[in-house]
């Protein structure tokens, strides 16, 4: 089944709606020197629905809790600091291969 984006953060496939909400508020990994972490060659910002969220996704590749930081964010704040550099966000991956949502980074979904 291939869903394709009719509005900002709803898909559809043969007859099936779905909502993919943004969390509100939100929380990025950033190093150690400031610099955003991106989904692997993707372009995608990772996005968490919570700092425990982020901290497992974080360990699930390997990286311990002193070489990151985690920011937290309103869903427009994110949007305004970084939607002019990244079209869309991963929600809440888990730092292994699978399934995640991914939503437009914009105001208003």
């Amino acid at each position: 089944m291939t869903f394709r984006q009719v509005a900002p953060g709803i898909a559809v496939s043969d007859g099936f709606k779905v909502n993919i909400a943004h969390p509100d508020p939100c929380w990025i990994i950033l190093s150690k020197e400031g610099l955003l972490e991106l989904t692997s060659g993707s372009g995608q910002i990772l996005v968490f629905s919570s700092e425990e969220a982020a901290d497992a996704c974080q360990q699930a590749n390997g990286q311990p809790k002193n070489s990151y930081t985690v920011e937290e964010f309103t869903w427009d704040a994110l949007v305004d600091q970084h939607g002019g550099t990244f079209a869309h966000a991963v929600i809440d991956h888990k730092g292994a291969p699978g399934f995640y949502a991914t939503v437009p980074l914009q105001k208003g979904i």
